[in-house]
């Protein structure tokens, strides 16, 4: 979905994977908004803007769902088997989940939902009826 071109502007530089203060750290600290912004930029140098609809938007980001679905589909049901990946199928989950990723962000910033806090909203809501 996104290749930067030379010269555009970068997302900030992804931390490495460790441990910080103690916790176990699994997600960059690149936010939301750093990709929102790269995303309207590339679509603006690109041309696209008027061109990824809502519709558009769904449409490919199922497509990716669907490889994601595809890769898993014929794994055993146990999830130790499925967490085992060769090194192809790992790059592949990677793609397929960055692209979700970034696809849902440029979705909901055509649409005009805060998706971040959509996202803390639905949690709390979802918390309060537990």
């Amino acid at each position: 979905l996104l290749s930067m071109q030379p010269g555009a502007q970068q997302p900030q530089q992804i931390a490495p994977t460790g441990t910080a203060a103690g916790l176990d750290v699994r997600f960059s600290t690149v936010e939301l908004e750093q990709l929102r912004l790269a995303l309207q930029a590339f679509a603006v140098q690109q041309g696209t803007q008027s061109q990824q609809t809502p519709r558009d938007l769904v449409l490919a980001l199922m497509g990716e769902v669907g490889g994601l679905a595809q890769l898993f589909q014929l794994k055993r049901d146990d999830p130790a088997s499925q967490l085992r990946l060769t090194t192809n199928e790992q790059q592949q989950l990677s793609e397929h989940l960055s692209d979700i990723l970034l696809y849902l962000i440029r979705l909901s910033d055509v649409c005009r939902v805060d998706l971040a806090r959509a996202a803390l909203e639905k949690l709390s809501r979802d918390d309060a009826a537990m």
